[in-house]
């Protein structure tokens, strides 16, 4: 017998001796040492399946890919291109296959783009002019506050180029 059927005769014993001799919570756990938590948690499922809802579900989420592949992020990024303003949500819907929210958003966290402002600049450094010009000043400010606390020189020409 393996461990899935050692633990799924164990729940059975539990509740049929709660069923037969009609313990609570605390003399289960005298008896078998599981948690209150615990005993609430399996007893709404032998209540609800049975015997059936004693054993552990298997989840399926084999449909749902877990990683990106390269041509998806390529994908992404210029949707991101397209519109920069647009949420994780929507660029999620947009894509074929379709890819979950929290999937978008990581990809979004790891290549520092998971704010719309963030995404503006970067498609403004793609070269797509989505910026106002008051943006393009606090970039510039941004900018070159930056390089003078490196203290290049180079800040000064940076501002012209903006």
């Amino acid at each position: 017998m393996d461990n899935i059927h050692i633990v799924f005769a164990l729940r059975k014993r539990v509740f049929h001796d709660w069923m037969l001799n009609r313990l609570s919570w605390q003399e289960v756990n005298k008896k078998y040492g599981f948690s209150k938590y615990w005993f609430y948690k399996w007893l709404k499922r032998f209540i609800k399946y049975g015997d059936d809802g004693l054993r552990d579900r298997i989840r399926n989420n084999s449909n749902r890919p877990h990683r990106l592949t390269e041509p998806q992020k390529l994908c992404i990024l210029s949707y991101i291109y397209d519109y920069p303003t647009h949420r994780p949500n929507n660029i999620a819907e947009a894509q074929n296959p379709r890819v979950s929210n929290k999937t978008v958003w990581r990809f979004l966290k790891s290549e520092n783009l998971n704010t719309r402002r963030k995404r503006r600049l970067w498609a403004h450094a793609q070269g797509k002019p989505v910026l106002s010009q008051k943006e393009k000043q606090m970039k510039c400010r941004y900018f070159c506050l930056h390089i003078w606390v490196i203290g290049q020189k180079m800040g000064i020409q940076a501002c012209i180029r903006c």
